[in-house]
């Protein structure tokens, strides 16, 4: 079993930014790829440095999920000093 993970953030202004967290695991001497999970999401930047909330959804991709389009996702970074 092999992971791959690849995550990219973009700020589109000062207090917000997008960001995206995939994960990739192959197995089988990458023969097949056995499960994909991709998120999307904004974070809000506040005005002490290092600290966010951070709000997006995640979706496991190639399994079914009868009607669950997404989970939610909710956290927050505080910094400690």
């Amino acid at each position: 079993v092999v992971p791959f993970y690849f995550s990219g953030m973009k700020r589109v202004s000062r207090k917000i930014s997008l960001m995206t967290e995939n994960w990739l695991i192959v197995e089988n001497d990458f023969q097949e790829l056995t499960s994909t999970i991709i998120s999307a999401g904004i974070r809000i930047h506040f005005d002490k440095p290092g600290s966010a909330l951070n709000v997006g959804i995640w979706r496991l991709l190639g399994e079914e999920l009868g009607d669950v389009v997404a989970f939610p996702y909710l956290s927050a970074v505080i910094p400690i000093k």
